[in-house]
């Protein structure tokens, strides 16, 4: 049978080199963050079209190539205030007319929990160290989602004891709200606008971009991987 010394060479070929122990790398750390957003357009109050939000994340990743890894973060944001009720309904400035609103509130306003996964590249250069991403995940608020993805930079700054980097992430949201289609006339009385007529179109889907920017701390854990040794059957 032909297929037997080919066995039998595969079979030394992986002995010879399965005393070899290489290391595979995984990662975890932290990061401090920042979330901003503008230009929401959501009705429902005067802060939630921009704002500003902090927060902290946990992350642990493996390397999976040379210079590839894959990362799953998760992060709380803490909301810094609340939204002010005077602000509950946004008018149009440019005049009378139809108008339509996304209507509902803006999560980013609240404290929210994010996660994500991503693949990360980072090549290793002599000084520093440039860091690039992509992924997707999802924000959790109030038992409602809202998907995202990211696209993401980053830069080492210093790397011993603690691998430390600043990070700027581009986020884009998918908030699930409803439309309404609004007409407005002017009041000759009070000289304000007023809604006229209100239609509701229905709920959907609308992606909203932010910008995450954060400061983050890697630490580095070298696994060896199992040894394993073959033995060719003795003869007979």
């Amino acid at each position: 049978n032909r297929a037997i010394p080919g066995a039998v060479a595969l079979l030394a070929l992986l002995g010879s080199g399965a005393g070899v122990l290489e290391a595979q790398q995984w990662t975890f750390g932290n990061e401090i963050v920042v979330l901003r957003w503008t230009g929401f357009d959501v009705v429902g109050g005067c802060y939630q079209n921009r704002g500003m939000v902090p927060g902290a994340a946990v992350f642990g990743g493996r390397r999976i190539l040379p210079g590839l890894s894959l990362v799953a973060t998760a992060r709380i944001h803490y909301a810094l205030m609340d939204v002010d009720p005077s602000c509950a309904r946004l008018f149009p400035s440019s005049g009378e007319g139809t108008y339509v609103f996304e209507v509902g509130e803006n999560p980013l306003m609240h404290t929210f929990v994010a996660t994500d996964l991503r693949a990360e590249y980072a090549p290793r250069l002599p000084w520093f160290t440039p860091m690039f991403a992509v992924g997707g995940g999802s924000i959790f608020w109030n038992g409602a989602t809202a998907p995202y993805g990211l696209l993401a930079a980053g830069l080492q700054v210093y790397e011993r004891p603690v691998k430390i980097s600043l990070l700027a992430e581009h986020q884009r949201l998918g908030l699930k709200l409803d439309r309404v289609q609004q007409t407005f006339a002017l009041d000759l009385l009070s000289g304000y606008l007023v809604p006229t007529s209100t239609t509701d179109l229905g709920y959907g889907r609308f992606w909203k971009s932010a910008t995450l920017f954060a400061l983050r701390f890697d630490f580095a854990v070298r696994t060896p991987r199992t040894r394993v040794d073959f033995e060719l059957p003795a003869r007979r």
